[in-house]
């Protein structure tokens, strides 16, 4: 009864909304080329099949790589281009005020050759400033001028006249042509109209419009006998039959003042207008939807090309840019760049967006999202679940609302007010629906109205809950990371979790997956995932490589689609991975912003993906373009030689040993800078580069041998491109070859045998002549020996004869050194006595002396008047006791005893003064005190205190005697005293 009610409420209230429609918008990004184009007015714009951008102007013809811009007007009669118009073999024709040429493009080169002339005066046989061309067949062409229209067949003009000018104001416009089904011409004037060409007549005429239409700007054929045509009054459909009538006429789109337009896939079509912008028209309703494209200000549209694998070009008058598809459908809810919290499907094809202030119930019907309820939540939502149907919402607040579905009851559970908000909700098989708050330390279980707040250590940190049957808790405890529940001990398991590699200690779980079995892991630190089956105490983790992003990378959010593709959300991009495959989206390729939100994507039950982010939501539903792969990037191989580059053909690369080369591989389609590439020399190395940037690089002094350069490109939101592959090869020198070898080692072979056999004979020779030289050196040896005895017998006679002379003189000088000896024992007995009475003499004149001055005082002190008198003898006395003759002969007996005692004594003791060496001589003759003292003229005391102050100048030890190293001097010196003649 409850779930009729509720299904009745839902049709009332259904009926009675102002529901809004939603419809899926593709999205489109534009990347302008920044700079090249200022003053130059573009009038049209072609391509060739390397991916080269041609563009016509009044300074020549432009051409764009992707990266430069080249303007080119030496090559033609006139730089005033008019149009480019790209051929069936892929070729350009170029047409200009004074003719037509072709422009062949191809492996970074490219050629100009004209085919039709042109004169600035009307003529028969010349174009006179054409401004279109429609080829037929390569010896066909239709070709559109001022007021003319020409055909050219067979090397011959037929110019028909028109009624009045075709040309339009802006210069790029005259006369289109277009071949229906049934092989016959039309062409689409700018201000006259529509022709059809009848060939028995041989005329252009033309056909009544059902309506007026004027400046027609865009043809194209999109079926056997239909054309989109559009010009000032909008685009419209024609339709012809085989006699030359139009036989259906209706409008596509009111857009104004068209100068362009192309075609897009199922019944898609880009508009573009003079000055109004472009406009993307889906013709797949009844009711066409039309969307104008934000180019950057971009409004003067001249031309627009749609490349295949490339998008969209758009012209402006002095600018252009890519208009790319992206693989995700926008919903513009209420304005744009609006936040979206989450999206969440409660039901097929039932999907609720929270805004914060409001949530928004979107379902699909007839291909259309259509807005069926408006909830306006008391507090500012942040997360949402369907609980036994109604709406439950968690807010900022940390607080939990229910609603009826369709309906605007808020009631608030008064059990639930946690810290900061509600992070997330999940609704368990047993029917109990739970939540955790953002700081708080446990979970909320709810069953009914009756609220349970669990609080263990298992729960702290909880950060995301999600399962399927089994459920799982992941939070920001490192140790107690991921937990399930069991539902029938009804407790939370902490699993032991081990990770493959080294992680964040402050690792957290932001978001689960659990899909076929595997439980995916979207952490701080890397994504990892285990199969939930294997039941083990511990559980080994493995990392999911995500190629092109670190490690280490901090995932927010991660869903599957229904084609298995694993989608991840990063802090700066959107990842797709596919068997292996990886894809990049950012901002610049079709999302409204990189900040996802946390755990903000979604998958629906038809495997759409809601992606929610700061500035909008989209949806990727299974798009063709998901799938599309990157285009090979091309390979050019240069030789460094001399500061320049030489370009080589693959064909022919042989190049010299130890080249300096230089490998440059490119995309060539814009934008370069979303483009990234891997490459390696797979002869040397098989290991891929990282993704980057770099499109060339240099090699250095090549040894020989064949060499294989690849390289792979993957550009923003496409998969990675096929292999390219260049092969080359390093000439291997002469003498790095084996025949070089074989010939070296045979040339040296027969080298060192016939130097080897050289030898031998010269060895030959040699031992011949040392022979005969032996044989005399031996006979001059025998001589020679007989004449050395002789010499020796001799010489022994003679030895003998002088040991017997030195015998003799040994004898001579023995005895002669005895008699020295003798005679010397008695010059030194001599010399002693000399120096005894030379000394007993002056010992008795000291002593009569010392007598005589005794005497003389005694007579002094019997007489005073005596001393008068005997003062000159004291004076006499003293003179004669102070003269040196004594001593002069004293020291001259001395010396001839002991030579150079007094001289090396007062070498080693230069302080001496010659009465201290007196002194010291004297103690040298081993004379007694009182000798000694009546020698000195001192008394005994004086002498001691002579000798004490004689010690302290020769520095002598207090425990050695004076007398014992005077006595020994001569024997410690280094020189032996000797005796003189």
């Amino acid at each position: 009864m409850q779930s009729k009610y509720i299904v009745f409420v839902y049709i009332f209230f259904f009926l009675l909304v102002d529901s809004k429609s939603y419809s899926q918008s593709r999205e489109f990004v534009f990347y302008p080329v920044q700079g090249g184009l200022i003053s130059e007015q573009l009038k049209s714009i072609s391509y060739t099949d390397d991916g080269i951008i041609w563009g016509a102007t009044d300074n020549g013809i432009m051409k764009f790589d992707g990266n430069t811009t080249e303007f080119i007007h030496s090559k033609l009669p006139s730089h005033y281009i008019k149009s480019l118009t790209r051929g069936k073999d892929h070729s350009i024709y170029v047409i200009h005020d004074l003719g037509i040429a072709k422009i062949t493009s191809g492996d970074n080169q490219f050629d100009i050759q004209p085919i039709l002339e042109g004169s600035t005066t009307l003529s028969p046989n010349f174009l006179y400033y054409p401004k279109s061309i429609f080829e037929v067949t390569p010896n066909e062409y239709w070709i559109g001028e001022t007021s003319t229209i020409v055909h050219y067949i067979d090397n011959k003009i037929k110019r028909y006249t028109l009624t009045g000018e075709s040309q339009s104001p802006h210069y790029v416009r005259s006369v289109l042509f277009e071949i229906d089904g049934y092989k016959r011409t039309w062409a689409f004037s700018y201000n006259v109209g529509i022709f059809t060409f009848d060939k028995e007549q041989d005329d252009l005429v033309q056909v009544t419009l059902p309506q007026d239409l004027h400046n027609i700007a865009y043809v194209e054929k999109v079926g056997f006998k239909t054309f989109w045509i559009g010009g000032k009054e909008g685009v419209f459909e024609m339709t012809v039959n085989r006699e030359g009538q139009i036989s259906t006429w209706k409008k596509l789109c009111d857009i104004k003042d068209v100068s362009s337009a192309c075609q897009l896939k199922d019944k898609q079509l880009m508009v573009g207008t003079w000055n109004d912008g472009v406009y993307y028209v889906d013709l797949s309703k009844s009711d066409p939807k039309v969307r104008k494209l934000h180019l950057n200000g971009m409004e003067d549209i001249i031309d627009l090309k749609r490349v295949e694998g490339q998008g969209i070009w758009v012209t402006g008058t002095e600018s252009m840019g890519l208009l790319k598809e992206a693989p995700f459908k926008s919903i513009d809810i209420v304005t744009k760049h609006r936040i979206v919290e989450s999206a969440k499907e409660v039901a097929k094809g039932r999907i609720i967006i929270s805004l914060g202030d409001s949530l928004r119930q979107l379902e699909w019907v007839n291909g259309n999202w259509i807005q069926t309820y408006l909830y306006e939540c008391p507090e500012r939502s942040r997360v949402f679940t369907l609980f036994n149907d109604e709406l439950y919402i968690g807010t900022y607040d940390g607080h939990i609302f229910k609603t009826p579905l369709n309906n605007n009851r808020f009631e608030k559970l008064d059990k639930v007010d946690v810290k900061g908000s509600i992070i997330s909700m999940f609704v368990d098989e047993e029917n109990h629906l739970w939540a955790v708050g953002e700081y708080d330390q446990g979970l909320l279980k709810l069953n009914g109205d009756d609220v349970t707040i669990i609080q263990k250590e298992v729960l702290n940190g909880t950060h995301v809950i999600k399962g399927e049957g089994t459920f799982y808790i992941g939070g920001r405890n490192a140790s107690q990371l991921l937990s399930k529940f069991n539902y029938k001990t009804q407790t939370f398991e902490s699993l032991n979790l081990k990770f493959p590699r080294k992680v964040d200690q402050n690792i957290s779980i932001n978001d689960l997956l659990i899909n076929d079995g595997l439980v995916y892991i979207a952490t701080t630190d890397g994504c990892y995932y285990f199969n939930a089956s294997l039941e083990k105490n511990e559980i080994t983790l493995e990392e999911m490589i995500v190629r092109g992003l670190p490690q280490t990378t901090s995932y927010k959010a991660i869903a599957q689609t229904k084609d298995q593709a694993i989608w991840l959300a990063s802090f700066n991009a959107l990842i797709r991975v596919k068997n292996q495959k990886v894809q990049y989206f950012d901002k610049t390729y079709g999302l409204p912003s990189n900040a996802i939100k946390l755990q903000g994507l979604e998958c629906d039950s038809e495997g759409r993906l809601w992606i929610a982010t700061e500035k909008g939501l989209v949806i990727s539903d299974h798009s063709p373009l998901l799938e599309d792969k990157t285009s090979v990037p091309k390979i050019r191989l240069y030789t460094l030689e001399n500061a320049k580059e030489y370009l080589w053909d693959q064909s022919n690369a042989e190049l010299p040993y130890e080249s300096n080369i230089k490998l440059k591989f490119d995309h060539q389609f814009f934008p370069n800078d979303n483009v990234k590439y891997q490459y390696r020399i797979r002869s040397v190395d098989s290991t891929w580069t990282l993704p980057s940037k770099v499109d060339e690089l240099t090699l250095l002094n090549l040894t020989n041998g064949n060499y294989l350069f690849e390289v792979k490109a993957q550009q923003l939101g496409y998969q990675m491109s096929d292999i390219a592959s260049f092969e080359f090869r390093i000439i291997t020198p002469f003498y790095k070859k084996s025949w070089f070898y074989v010939i070296l080692f045979i040339l040296l072979t027969t080298v060192i045998v016939f130097l080897f056999k050289r030898h031998n004979k010269k060895l030959k020779e040699k031992g011949k002549r040392l022979e005969y030289l032996v044989e005399m050196r031996a006979k001059e040896i025998a001589t020679q020996r007989t004449k050395i005895m002789d010499q020796q017998q001799e010489l022994y006679q003679k030895k003998q004869r002088i040991s017997d002379a030195e015998h003799e003189i040994a004898k001579a000088e023995l005895k002669n050194s005895q008699l020295r000896e003798e005679k010397l024992s008695e010059l030194l007995e001599q010399r002693n006595k000399h120096l005894t009475v030379v000394t007993l003499n002056i010992v008795e004149k000291s002593n009569f002396m010392q007598s005589l001055r005794k005497q003389l005082k005694i007579l002094e002190k019997d007489n005073n008047q005596l001393k008068s008198i005997l003062k000159p003898i004291y004076k006499t006395l003293d003179q004669s006791e102070k003269t040196d003759k004594d001593w002069e002969e004293f020291q001259h007996y001395f010396e001839g005893v002991h030579k150079d005692f007094n001289r090396k004594l007062k070498e080693q003791h230069p302080s001496l003064t010659s009465h201290d060496l007196r002194h010291c001589s004297l103690i040298r003759l081993n004379l007694s005190l009182i000798e000694c003292a009546n020698l000195l003229g001192i008394s005994q005391d004086s002498l001691k205190t002579s000798r004490y102050r004689l010690k302290k100048k020769l520095e002598l030890p207090v425990d050695q005697q004076l007398q014992d190293y005077i006595l020994t001097f001569n024997v410690n010196s280094s020189t032996n005293p000797g005796i003189s003649e």
